[in-house]
Parts: structure tokens; sequence; C-alpha cells
């Protein structure tokens, strides 16, 4: 039985270069990726296959409706300990429950109170700065992201005690986060054919 065909994607000697603008830049790279291949992107580097989906019906098609035959990266083996096994690191009938469980969570009659959450967790965020940043000095923006997620997080959970301990956890979530993304953008950790 033959293997399909790859989407297309850049050539061999090309997809290094495009590892290098997705370590630098994800969501640029892959907008680039998309407006010249397309919503269903291959990379091949070191002998592997990287496919890179971007868009609805793409996202769709792997994440439900056949996400069996797309088994998740070595990545995930590596966070597991951290992350235990649920939703985003369980396959199979473990993944279904999980996802049983959590879908109700995601109907659209809760958007709104979501949305209003996320406002909530961003104006604050936004007194704080005012009140707070001095004219020149610069922030992390990216640490402040995950500061309003988690915020929004526990607001939705209602576990306010969370944010008022935020400043003993946030380093080490910041960080444990951080390293996941690095590891994610490496082709050695990363599954492929």
């Amino acid at each position: 039985m033959s293997k399909p065909p790859l989407p297309p994607g850049p050539s061999i000697f090309t997809s290094l270069i495009w590892l290098g603008r997705i370590k630098r830049n994800a969501l640029g790279a892959v907008d680039r990726m998309a407006q010249e291949w397309g919503d269903v992107v291959s990379i091949r580097v070191f002998g592997k296959v990287i496919v890179v989906v971007r868009g609805a019906e793409a996202a769709h098609h792997v994440l439900l409706a056949v996400q069996d035959d797309y088994p998740k990266s070595k990545l995930i083996d590596i966070v597991r300990p951290a992350l235990g096994e649920g939703l985003v690191t369980s396959s199979g009938e473990t993944w279904r429950r999980s996802r049983r469980i959590v879908q109700p969570l995601f109907a659209k009659r809760y958007l709104k109170e979501y949305a209003d959450l996320m406002a909530s967790a961003a104006g604050d965020a936004l007194d704080g700065w005012n009140r707070n940043w001095r004219n020149g000095e610069t922030i992390d923006l990216s640490v402040e992201i995950q500061h309003i997620g988690l915020d929004t997080i526990t607001r939705a959970i209602g576990a306010d005690v969370l944010m008022s301990e935020a400043d003993s956890y946030e380093p080490a979530l910041a960080g444990a986060l951080h390293e996941i993304g690095e590891m994610s953008r490496n082709p050695a950790v990363q599954g492929g054919q």
C-alpha cells in the first residue's frame, strides 16, 4: 500500500529557512506559508515531515473528524508528566472521555460570559499598567498576556484564591510554558515520518 502524497510546501532545501521563520514569528510564518501553499503545508527536515495546519476546516478535520488518524507529537510524551493524562495529552478513549466532560463548557451559550471574563481580566491588567507603568519602562508582553489568561481561567472556575497567590507560581508557569514552546519548535522533538 503506497503512502498518500504529501501536502505542498517548501523544498527540502528551503525548509530550514521556513523553520527559522516559524521560530522567530510562528503566526506570521504560518500565514505566509498559507498564502503560498494553502492551509495544509508540509515541511521536510532531517528526514521527517512536519505538517502545518491552518484554517477552521483543516483544524476541524485533524482535531475532530479523524483525530485518531493523527497521533500526537513526541512533545506530548515529554510534557505528560507535568500536565497529567487529560484532554491535551491523551488520545483514544481517554481523550474522548475527557472531551465529552469539557464539551458543554464550550457551548455557544457560554461564549458571552467567557468574553466578559476575558474583557474584565484585560481591563484590570490595563488599569494596573496605567497605575504602575513608568514612562520609558518596558514590559514583557508575553508574561502579561499569560497573566491575563491565568486571571481569566481563575475567574471562570471561581478560584480567585489562585490569583492572590499568582506571584509565587506565575514565574515558574511562565518558564515552563516558554520551555514547552521552545521544545515544540525543535524538529528533533517533533514526531514525523
